[in-house]
């Protein structure tokens, strides 16, 4: 099953397995899609980019705390 966190008004980091493989995506919510996005995150099984922009991703458990200091910059938001 995928986990959630808000990183920003919008901007979530999901994490979870893709074959069998730990995995990390950030994604920027479409606002009119954030109720659907969080009731999807819990049926285990969704791609991240049907519900708005996939701005990073990559392997492991968490982002690199790099990565996500830098997509707070790029949205003006700390």
């Amino acid at each position: 099953m995928a986990a959630l966190h808000l990183l920003r008004h919008n901007i979530y980091i999901v994490t979870g397995q893709h074959n069998s493989l730990s995995a990390w995506h950030i994604v920027l919510v479409d606002a009119l899609k954030t109720t659907l996005f969080t009731k999807a995150i819990h049926s285990g099984n969704l791609d991240v980019a049907n519900y708005g922009t996939v701005l990073e991703s990559g392997w492991g458990g968490y982002p690199p705390q790099t990565i996500v200091d830098a997509i707070c910059a790029r949205y003006n938001q700390s």
